[in-house]
């Protein structure tokens, strides 16, 4: 706590070095604001490089930074130590009088100073009454420092001036003079590669020189170039356009100011794809069922042990295909010997199955969505025997004859049924009936009970 005694004293000092911190912040603030517009003005003169964006982007941030300077100062409070220090190296008869005074505290009970602690105050209030503690920061730095922000501040403006078209004093077509000598063009992408049906951006940077209108001539070769307009960026020495959906090789170059670009080659080329995908299938003997071919399908149902042999059709010839099972071994694609975009594939249906076709080319250009292929596996279930008569045990006598009747029913029919039968104490026998029946046969038999 300071005494009120001394710091007004301390006052008129401390308002006259926070004027003097000001205006060495504002001074920095804008000569870098300058100079930074002044790199871009030459920037601007000697190549031809201008933005309107970056003229208001350096505006915007020196008001931004001059607010922030001015609020920091505001909000700066005197720091008395500091004072002190400067005001005894200017008056060294202080011997540390005044860094004493200002770092005193009240010790008493009653907020009060003590005596030597009053002692050391007044001494140094009377020092600041017969000398002039103001002239430690003397009137002419505050002069030379104000002197120093305007003239950083007029830079700024004369900076800034330039680089507006309407105020600027530098001729404009004399801009770029480094560069005047000829056009210096870049054109993007150059020669190039994509794939069929994909658009392909053109642009044409100038360093230096800019023209006023640049063209884009394309087409096949040996055929009558197309020409479009390419549109500029703003102030940017960019000039652009687009092609859309490029299904073959184009040469293009490009015009501007009498002159024009080398032609520069866009090559076409497709990734593999799958065009059509057809099934063989070869039922089980068992089934009786004919062999069947499905056209253009994903997804097929069949037997077990069925034979299903798929005929994929893709759009040009790969080095590399096969077929990814969700679980289990990847299968093997064979080239068809007439057609090189053919290729076939067999799987022996076991169990339901999802498989992916993954191919790649020479160039090691991969299928990007692989498809995919479904294979369900329908069961071979077992023949169902239902008794018709008698539908439970019976009582027979020996000169009996017991009539036999009993329905089969099966997925895909029976190749033959019987009848076993076993007497006490004696092996069982099988009675072979018939070798083959229909879809669902009813079997029927007259058992003479005086024969067995």
């Amino acid at each position: 706590m300071i005494e009120e005694a001394l710091r007004r004293q301390l006052q008129p000092i401390a308002d006259r070095r926070k004027r003097l911190h000001l205006a060495r912040r504002l001074s920095i603030c804008w000569l870098i604001c300058g100079l930074i517009g002044a790199a871009m003005v030459s920037g601007a003169w000697l190549w031809g490089w201008g933005s309107t964006s970056a003229v208001l982007a350096l505006c915007i941030a020196a008001v931004l930074a001059t607010v922030w300077i001015i609020h920091r100062s505001c909000r700066l409070q005197p720091d008395y130590r500091v004072l002190a220090r400067t005001i005894e190296q200017q008056h060294p008869d202080l011997q540390a009088l005044l860094l004493a005074a200002i770092e005193q505290e009240p010790q008493g009970p009653d907020g009060q100073m003590g005596y030597l602690q009053q002692r050391v105050i007044a001494e140094a209030v009377t020092h600041a009454a017969g000398h002039d503690w103001l002239q430690s920061i003397s009137q002419g730095k505050l002069m030379l420092a104000g002197l120093g922000r305007t003239a950083a501040l007029l830079f700024l403006l004369v900076v800034l001036s330039q680089m507006l078209p309407l105020t600027s004093l530098l001729p404009r077509e004399h801009k770029g003079v480094l560069a005047s000598r000829g056009f210096d063009v870049t054109v993007t992408p150059g020669d190039t590669s994509i794939e069929q049906g994909t658009p392909v951006v053109i642009l044409a940077r100038f360093e230096g020189r800019v023209p006023s209108a640049v063209d884009l001539l394309f087409g096949e070769a040996g055929q009558e170039p197309q020409q479009i307009s390419l549109s500029r960026s703003l102030d940017d020495p960019v000039f652009g356009g687009i092609l859309q959906d490029v299904r073959s090789d184009l040469l293009y170059h490009v015009e501007y100011a009498d002159q024009r670009t080398r032609d520069y080659t866009i090559s076409v080329y497709q990734c593999p794809e799958l065009v059509r995908a057809d099934a063989k299938i070869v039922y089980p003997t068992y089934t009786k069922l004919p062999e069947k071919t499905i056209k253009d399908t994903r997804q097929v149902s069949v037997v077990e042990g069925s034979e299903v042999t798929l005929i994929l059709t893709l759009n040009k010839p790969v080095a590399t295909a096969r077929l990814v099972p969700k679980t289990g071994i990847a299968v093997g694609l064979a080239v068809d010997r007439q057609d090189p975009n053919v290729l076939t594939a067999s799987v022996t249906a076991s169990q339901s199955q999802r498989y992916e076709l993954h191919m790649a080319d020479a160039q090691g250009r991969s299928n990007k969505m692989p498809p995919r292929f479904v294979i369900e596996v329908h069961k071979n279930l077992p023949p169902e025997l239902t008794p018709v008569f008698p539908s439970n045990d019976v009582v027979v006598s020996p000169l009996e004859e017991l009539s036999l009747e009993a329905d089969v029913a099966d997925d895909y029919g029976v190749t033959g049924y019987g009848l076993s039968y076993a007497l006490a104490g004696t092996e069982g026998r099988d009675l072979v009936l018939t070798e083959a029946s229909n879809e669902k046969p009813q079997i029927q038999y007259l058992l003479a009970m005086e024969e067995l």
